[in-house]
């Protein structure tokens, strides 16, 4: 089905009017971004009614030079971490960024995934499974990376919680505010969807 034939819960579609005002209103995104967007529009629209068929989007913008992807799937325990790390790390040296801007990458990477690790998955039972999908994207022209982490846990939106006022002392931060709080300010942009059952936020980062 065409991304124009969404319904919602008053099985109401999209429609034509409504595609062609939102694309008019983010054309100057990025293909990357505008899809993200587009889909995060079309989950509040149909607000959990279901769809008749599966949606497929593509976005081609001509002239932006060509970005490397690499996704990584493990389960969301802190033990797990160092194979994140790994995987982060190996992605980040094909980039070339300089240190300072991998230090700033890995330290937000570990506040979301202690994040998805502590709170994700608070109500599940010991046998059932905690993905955590990390997926990598990076361009040179600009240089930048994209990192999204994605679960499948209680909905969480760090974008709706404000961030805790400066702690006197590190005995009293509130545990976990101080993590959003690193994240925001080390990465160029932070955005959160929630796509069906999953979290997925997503940071970017750009460097000269």
């Amino acid at each position: 089905m065409s991304v124009n034939e969404a319904l919602n819960t008053d099985e109401e579609i999209y429609g034509n009017a409504r595609l062609e005002e939102f694309l008019g209103s983010h054309a100057d995104l990025h293909p990357r971004r505008l899809l993200r967007a587009m889909r995060a529009e079309l989950i509040g629209w149909a607000n959990g009614a279901d769809q008749s068929d599966d949606m497929t989007m593509l976005a081609l913008k001509f002239g932006i030079p060509p970005e490397r992807g690499a996704s990584l799937v493990t389960e969301a325990y802190l033990d797990n971490f160092e194979q994140v790390e790994g995987f982060v790390r190996r992605q980040l040296g094909e980039t070339g960024c300089p240190e300072k801007v991998e230090n700033q990458v890995l330290i937000a990477v570990e506040e979301l995934v202690v994040n998805v690790c502590s709170y994700a998955y608070q109500d599940a039972q010991p046998d059932e499974p905690r993905p955590l999908r990390i997926h990598f994207t990076s361009s040179n022209n600009p240089n930048a990376i994209v990192i999204e982490v994605a679960d499948d846990g209680t909905p969480f939106n760090p974008l709706e919680h404000g961030d805790p006022e400066q702690p006197k002392s590190i005995m009293e931060a509130e545990v976990g505010g101080l993590g959003l709080r690193m994240t925001r300010k080390l990465m160029d942009e932070m955005e959160y969807v929630r796509e069906g059952k999953a979290n997925v936020t997503v940071v970017t980062k750009r460097w000269d």
